[in-house]
């Protein structure tokens, strides 16, 4: 973890100084992420000004991957409205504008433990439900045996980790 920060700390460094704000962006994220698995402090705040960023240059991956990450600190705080919102509107930009399968299942995930977080079992349900059904359509069109039963493995595993309050 602590090379992980100083590699990343040193790419958001490089990416403010030559002003790439699409850098910025995703390297704040993801050191956002890290920052905020170690209970680092400073992790909501960078959240919040990466979140801005994305949403002004239509980042719509990174907004939403950030408004889950978000999230995921409000309900863990014990603010349940303010999880709600944010991880509704990172749904509304995940049916907007899609994402990759890993994205897709953060952002489904998250929603999901925030509605069980909040009472409502079924929504959280309906979503995990529909969220394997499609990681099966997207297994079932990879050829090679190998690769699918790895993706199928790591899919599962990162929605075990999303879906754990943990």
């Amino acid at each position: 973890p602590d090379d992980a920060e100083a590699k990343l700390r040193d790419a958001l460094l490089i990416a403010n100084e030559t002003e790439d704000r699409r850098g910025q962006t995703l390297a704040g994220l993801w050191l956002g992420i890290l920052l905020w698995e170690h209970d680092d402090p400073e992790a909501p705040h960078l959240l919040a000004r990466v979140g801005r960023m994305a949403s002004e240059m239509g980042l719509s991956r990174a907004e939403a991957l950030c408004l889950a990450i978000q999230s995921r600190i409000a309900r863990e705080r014990g603010n349940l409205e303010e999880a709600l919102q944010d991880s509704e509107r990172a749904i509304l930009l995940l049916e907007r504008h899609g994402a990759e399968m890993a994205d897709r299942i953060v952002i489904v995930g998250t929603r999901a433990l925030v509605l069980h977080s909040t009472g409502d079992h079924d929504g959280g349900v309906r979503l995990v439900k529909d969220l394997r059904r499609r990681l099966r359509r997207e297994s079932d069109r990879v050829q090679n045996a190998e690769l699918r039963r790895n993706h199928v493995g790591a899919s599962r595993r990162l929605l075990d980790a999303v879906l754990s309050p943990e």
